[in-house]
This record gives C-alpha cells, structure tokens and sequence, in this order.
C-alpha cells in the first residue's frame, strides 16, 4: 500500500512540476515551420475596392518558411487569384508569441505586389500540420481566413 502511495505522491508531483509556468530565462519550445504551407481562401473588399467592390473572390496562398531561429521565421508568401496563372510575392517575417508558443504573426514587407493589393499582418495558430491563418490589411479593409496545409515534399 505504501508503495501505492509513494507512486500516487510521485505522479502528482511530475504533474504540477509540469504545469508550471516557464522562468524567465527557459525559451519556449516552438514548432518547426520549416518547409510550404498551402491552402485556399475567400477575401472579403470593401466597396471602394477599385478591382472587387464589395465583394468576395477566391484565392491560393503557399507560405515557403525557409529559415527559423527559435521564435523567429522567414519566409517567402505567394499568392495569386485561383484563375490565374501568375503568383504574387512578398518577403515576410514573423515571431512566435512567448506566452502561447503555437501563435505566430507574420508581417508581409509592404509595398503591396500590386495597386490593388494591400501589405498587412498575420495571426497564425499552428496545430500540427495544420496553419490556421487570419490575415487583417493594414488601411485597406482586406481581411481572410485561412487553413493551410504542410506540403510533403
């Protein structure tokens, strides 16, 4: 029984040892984004949209993380209409939050690729292979939401 006991009393102890919260001075583990994610997504204008007043449009995206050092990330984001045959490209970089160590913002380097495109800012949430993205314009009234996926190359 008392070794019963000695192994519940361990088990607990493993558990709130674990839970802690990380010291200042520990760096969160981060997941590895190296590679291309991918995925589709709809964009909602604004009326004064000079290409979709008010309105929707369809469009693919492929995120190339080429290099990763902890919490920072730079990457490559392409993107073009889902009818086109030409893709768009902006350098971005992004860090990872240090309180929730999956949530990564990207920033896209502005000037937009084209007039009526816009640069702004990306909240991820990473959960596997999976990337689940919002992207907010900045000043332009863009906004999406996205799921993309780790390409297996």
């Amino acid at each position: 029984m008392q070794k019963i006991q000695a192994q519940i009393v361990l088990f607990i102890s493993l558990l709130i040892v674990s839970a802690l919260p990380l010291r200042a001075d520990q760096e969160p583990r981060y997941p590895d984004m190296i590679g291309t994610w991918a995925g589709s997504y709809e964009v909602a204008f604004p009326k004064s949209h000079s290409r979709y007043p008010d309105g929707v449009d369809t469009f693919e995206i492929a995120l190339e993380v080429y290099k990763q050092e902890a919490n920072l990330i730079w990457a490559t984001n392409r993107w073009r209409h889902v009818e086109a045959s030409e893709w768009f490209e902006e350098e971005t970089t992004g860090t990872f939050t240090r309180d929730e160590p999956n949530v990564l913002y990207l920033s896209e380097k502005a000037q937009a690729p084209a007039d009526w495109a816009s640069s702004g800012i990306f909240r991820t949430r990473v959960a596997g292979d999976h990337l689940y993205m919002t992207y907010i314009s900045i000043g332009a009234g863009i906004a999406f939401s996205a799921i993309l996926d780790r390409r297996q190359e």
